[in-house]
């Protein structure tokens, strides 16, 4: 029988691939990977569709000049951060679409390599060349430099994903550069084969997400455990503030360790909430402000213990560019808790691998986050950091406790596993979790793969230098002799 309009959409596909203007378009790449991108991120089972992204990102870059596939990058990141990362223009107003630019400057640099790369006849160094250059940008605009910021690497796609605990072990950069690794391998095959190896891959990687998918939550012996809460409370230490406490411990009657926001306090914690800490018998941490001589502060999770003492504090390591949040911390250690080492990072430091690998190095077998997340900044700021503490847990294989004043505050166990959340807006809200502190916390392989992709990278740019100088000088005219 027929279909109405079956013939139709047979005929568009046969001019998709059969007419070269289409398919050598590199306007159409650019949309397309502008599309997957977005899919990507839009639901977790589509999170394969960065494969897509890539590929489109390397079909792009295959015609025209290096000016040329540098503004095709830069429109590209245009499309993705404008979107993505809308809520810039709640926090910087106009100044927003130049800390676009500054993102999509990184894919516009990447455009201009792998233009590079692929006019050398050597697929495996071409595939290699990719790999290494993606990882060594992401890394360096996320981690390395004044305007570093890590959210929306293609690798966070995955971070809702109940396979996650699976893949964590890659890194949140190393999942990245595996999408660009499978995408890179269609230059083995022939063209008229690549578009199948991207749409066989891309489905082959959903299916394999699904096969390792966990949505049962792991079950850890009660010894083991600890009762942690999370309050989103203002000014904790004064009437008001206590009464909150109060009303939840009176809920959670069995809590040990409660976790509040950053800036919970101005100053040290005031001596009315040492004294509840106190008549309560409960560890407590939240953010406050170590002041210092020259009228500025260290931004500073406290740590109170049940006998009203501050036990440890941590100050943060990354402030926030263009806010006023302190000096960074001097130093970096772990908590020394009756229940092992614990790491404190402070809200935005925990997106930054440089932070928290310092952590794990030091032996914290948990991360604890007061965070500060403001109610205007808007619902997608606030579920765009939510994907921060289940990618942190699935790489090192810790449990995470994030808390905010309002907002979205997690409470994840070591297998990547959201046990306990607060909702948009979340004013007021609580959480209450049981944690075990791991046993076996471990350093992705990304954080060690870096280092050899940055020298490969290095390396060919000083090896494509040289052959040029020296083409330059064997085809310069020798000077005149006079005779």
């Amino acid at each position: 029988m027929r279909i109405p309009g079956l013939s139709i959409n047979k005929n568009m596909i046969s001019k998709f691939k059969t007419n070269p203007h289409l398919k050598e378009s590199p306007s159409l790449w650019c949309l397309i990977s502008v599309v997957a991108f977005h899919l990507a991120n839009l639901n977790t089972w589509l999170a394969p569709l960065m494969i897509v992204f890539f590929f489109g990102l390397i079909k792009a870059s295959q015609l025209g000049s290096a000016r040329t596939n540098f503004y095709r990058g830069l429109a590209i990141g245009l499309l993705i951060y404008a979107w993505q990362l809308r809520f810039f223009l709640n926090i910087f107003s106009e100044a927003a679409v130049v800390l676009w630019l500054i993102l999509a400057f990184w894919i516009g640099l990447f455009m201009v390599l792998a233009n590079h790369y692929q006019r050398s006849r050597n697929m495996a160094l071409q595939i290699l060349l990719l790999v290494s250059s993606w990882m060594t940008l992401e890394y360096f605009r996320g981690e390395l430099y004044y305007l570093k910021f890590t959210w929306i690497t293609p690798g966070m796609a995955f971070s809702p994903s109940d396979a996650l605990s699976s893949i964590g072990w890659m890194g949140v950069y190393g999942l990245s550069t595996c999408c660009l690794a499978i995408a890179s391998l269609s230059l083995l095959f022939e063209p008229a084969k690549r578009l199948d190896w991207v749409w066989g891959s891309t489905l082959v990687t959903g299916m394999f997400l699904v096969l390792v998918s966990d949505p049962y939550p792991s079950h850890t012996p009660s010894s083991h455990t600890i009762e942690i809460g999370g309050v989103h409370v203002d000014d904790p230490g004064s009437a008001n503030g206590l009464l909150v406490l109060e009303r939840f411990m009176d809920q959670h009657p069995q809590t040990e360790l409660i976790v509040l926001a950053e800036y919970a306090f101005l100053g040290e914690p005031p001596e009315s909430l040492r004294e509840w800490c106190r008549s309560r018998q409960v560890h407590l941490v939240a953010g406050g402000t170590q002041p210092l001589p020259d009228d500025t502060y260290y931004n500073t999770a406290f740590v109170i213990s049940p006998k009203g003492e501050i036990v440890h504090k941590q100050a943060k390591s990354v402030p926030i560019q263009f806010f006023k949040d302190g000096l960074p911390a001097q130093e970096q250690d772990v908590w020394q808790s009756p229940w092992g080492p614990i790491g404190i990072c402070i809200c935005y430091d925990l997106s930054y691998t440089r932070v928290t690998d310092g952590l794990i190095r030091k032996g914290a077998t948990m991360i604890l986050v007061p965070t500060l997340d403001e109610l205007h900044w808007g619902k997608s700021q606030h579920l765009l950091h939510s994907r921060i503490a289940p990618m942190r847990s699935a790489e090192y294989r810790v449990p995470i406790v994030r808390v905010g004043a309002c907002g979205i505050s997690q409470a994840v166990d070591e297998g990547a596993r959201v046990i306990a959340s607060t909702s948009f807006p979340g004013e007021g809200a609580t959480l209450h979790a049981k944690l075990s502190p791991s046993q076996h916390a471990r350093i992705p392989l990304d954080r060690f793969w870096v280092w050899i992709a940055g020298p490969v990278v290095l390396i060919e740019l000083l090896a494509s230098g040289y052959v040029r100088s020296t083409k330059c000088s064997a085809t310069r005219e020798p000077p005149a002799r006079i005779v």
